[in-house]
């Protein structure tokens, strides 16, 4: 009951039901079992006095009997704000035909039970969450939908859902807030912790998948799809695709850029000081005239996956306490 009072969901006005039928069809009906478990996670932005994306997060279901399921994100993204507002796409038949329903849900920090480890290496933080609130139920990824670390292939492909930094487009409409899908692969598996200098940028149990990931898309699921082949009554064997869980997104990896500012291209003022500069090397050219140089970033198109084994190995420790 306590849980109960802590988060509020509700429909939005039922005049946004004409829009969601546009839904209907069949490229978005057929994925609703994954659309419904996907969240937009909105921070609060007090200078446009607005809800805006934030990051993504995924329900798992850990344990079917119980009244709870877990909202799983990213570490940087919980521990960053008080309180968040997820936005969900609530599957639904409206007069025989399927739709989405949009639901909010605000959430308090100080409300909820949440857990993520104090080492910022695992970024990843676990909400717990009613599994329904009156009418309103929550679907989420239960543990048989999901694909273990050691299980996994080098360059099997892969499916990550998120919310990137693509508001201007107009992609997340008020009516409905369906995620942005990206295809990669794995690239690579992380067995001992992996450095980048002194910094620590891998640790055992993550990996890397060769995909497009920028802010927004942190804390979004990341799935393969698995065949499944089954025989039907007069005999026939049957193939069937799913997608299974592996994890979420931690961060995209850049490309770090120095460049000279070439001023012999820029207007005379810039070209006197270049050729100053450039007499000889005294006191004054190194102190008044230094280099002018800038760094730039370029995505690698590498980005680090925390694997669900890590997340719900923690969560079963948390739970045990």
């Amino acid at each position: 009951m306590r849980l109960f009072c802590t988060i509020c969901l509700f429909y939005m006005l039922t005049a946004n039901a004409n829009a969601n039928r546009g839904l209907s069809g069949a490229q978005h009906w057929r994925s609703s079992t994954i659309l419904e478990n996907i969240v937009m996670i909105q921070a609060y932005d007090s200078v446009s006095s607005k809800w805006n994306p934030f990051g993504t997060g995924v329900f798992i279901d850990y344990d079917t009997s119980s009244a709870s399921i877990y909202l799983v994100t990213n570490r940087h993204i919980w521990t960053s704000r008080d309180s968040f507002r997820l936005e969900l796409n609530h599957y639904q038949m409206m007069d025989s035909v399927p739709s989405f329903m949009p639901a909010l849900a605000i959430i308090s920090k100080k409300k909820v039970r949440s857990w993520c480890p104090e080492n910022a290496d695992s970024d990843f933080a676990i909400v717990e969450l009613p599994r329904a609130t009156g009418q309103f139920k929550l679907n989420a990824i239960t543990q048989r939908n999901i694909v273990h670390f050691d299980d996994l292939e080098y360059g099997e492909p892969v499916e990550f859902y998120g919310f990137p930094a693509y508001l201007d487009y107009g992609l997340f409409k008020p009516t409905y807030h369906l995620p942005v899908s990206r295809s990669g692969s794995v690239s690579y598996f992380a067995q001992e912790d992996i450095y980048f200098g002194e910094k620590r940028f891998l640790i055992p149990g993550m990996l890397l998948i060769d995909g497009v990931s920028i802010g927004g898309n942190s804390g979004g699921p990341v799935f393969t799809r698995r065949a499944f082949v089954s025989t039907t009554e007069d005999g026939k064997l049957t193939v069937a695709y799913d997608k299974r869980l592996i994890g979420i997104i931690s961060k995209h990896y850049p490309i770090w850029h120095s460049t000279d500012l070439p001023l012999s291209k820029f207007p005379m003022t810039l070209r006197i000081l270049d050729s100053l500069r450039n007499l000889g090397d005294t006191t004054f050219a190194r102190f008044a005239l230094p280099d002018l140089s800038f760094d730039y970033e370029e995505n690698s198109d590498l980005a680090a996956v925390i694997s669900i084994d890590i997340i719900l190995g923690y969560l079963k420790t948390c739970l045990a306490k």
